[in-house]
């Protein structure tokens, strides 16, 4: 079992070095390509840059704490800009908000260069800059909860991370379990809500439980989880009447480019009760009185049904809202692949 606290010390250390001697200023989306406990005045600007080699559905640059340091402090304002750098007047995404936690998303993101500056809107310890290409989810969330994930065949790197975007707040530890065995695979206990869990998936194992849980409280914190390679998604829902649930699915590249035609995103069920809504479109969050597909759907324990909208045009991100009827468990969401 990795226990992250303890196994990143070393990585940790040699970042920050090598930010305060402005040696390396690469970021990559593995866990050796974060920028850990950046610093600077007021004005000063730090600059790195992220090589993109293929088309993406998401692209994210964020500035979160520091995992091992402790909260950000300061206001620190992150500027990204493909194919040349940024300055205050010219940039691509900025979002300018107070404090250091920013991010910049890119949908449908072109190969090159991605050029990064963060500049000491006032003076600012303690952040943390990485680039994330999510695979697989990019989910927030609100309360603890376990999420059953699959890693599919032949992906690699696999990462999974948690942050906290503008207004998060609150404790939130991150636990990978074995579905199979239930051991503890990995353990991200920093403090805050900005987590990281890695090479945990080293003997093939395909199955696993996420726990994300808290002794306190947590709001608008973002689980995402990463890799190389492959792509596959489901997950089994519960809920409560009239609650929601939301979900931005993308299919990555190498489906798109290895032939995938179409996308079927369903919801089923055999073992598990009650009804659900299910709504979904394409670019944009769907709600009740507008959506691009709207299907219902009735898990009644001992039959089992599906509900699907089907979509001939993959690209692109799918936004998915599931709303209980009434109370629900044992509802499959699933994005479905056609053609590859």
């Amino acid at each position: 079992m990795i226990h992250i606290r303890r196994m990143i010390f070393a990585l940790v250390m040699l970042a920050s070095f090598q930010v305060v001697a402005q040696t390396d200023n690469i970021l990559s989306d593995d866990e050796f390509g974060m920028k850990f406990d950046l610093t600077a005045s007021q004005g000063e600007e730090l600059h790195f840059t992220y090589t993109l080699e293929s088309d993406a559905p998401v692209l994210n640059f964020l500035l979160t704490d520091s995992y091992a340091f402790g909260p950000a402090t300061g206001d620190a304002d992150l500027y990204v800009r493909r194919g040349a750098p940024p300055n205050i007047s010219t940039y691509d995404c900025r979002p300018w908000l107070n404090g250091s936690k920013e991010r910049c998303y890119f949908s449908d993101a072109e190969p090159g260069i991605y050029y990064v500056m963060v500049r000491g809107y006032t003076a600012f310890t303690k952040v943390s800059l990485m680039a994330t290409t999510p695979r697989q989810l990019h989910r927030q969330l609100g309360q603890s909860t376990t999420l059953p994930i699959s890693i599919p065949e032949g992906a690699q790197d696999v990462v999974i991370r948690t942050y906290g975007e503008s207004g998060s707040y609150g404790e939130a530890d991150l636990y990978v379990y074995s579905a199979d065995t239930a051991e503890l695979r990995c353990a991200s206990t920093f403090s805050g809500t900005e987590e990281i869990c890695f090479d945990f998936d080293h003997d093939g194992n395909r199955s696993y439980n996420v726990a994300l849980s808290t002794s306190s409280h947590f709001d608008k914190v973002t689980m995402e989880i990463d890799y190389k390679n492959g792509f596959v998604w489901e997950e089994v829902l519960s809920g409560e009447q009239d609650s929601w649930q939301h979900f931005m699915l993308s299919p990555p590249p190498e489906a798109l480019s290895g032939g995938l035609s179409a996308l079927k995103i369903q919801v089923s069920g055999r073992d598990g009760n009650g009804d659900i809504d299910l709504f979904v479109s394409q670019g944009r969050w769907p709600s009740e009185y507008s959506s691009d597909c709207h299907r219902t759907h009735t898990t009644t324990g001992q039959i089992y049904s599906v509900a699907e909208c089907n979509f001939e045009k993959p690209e692109g991100h799918w936004y998915v809202s599931v709303r209980g009827r009434n109370s629900y468990s044992g509802t499959k969401l699933r994005m479905v692949q056609v053609g590859y």
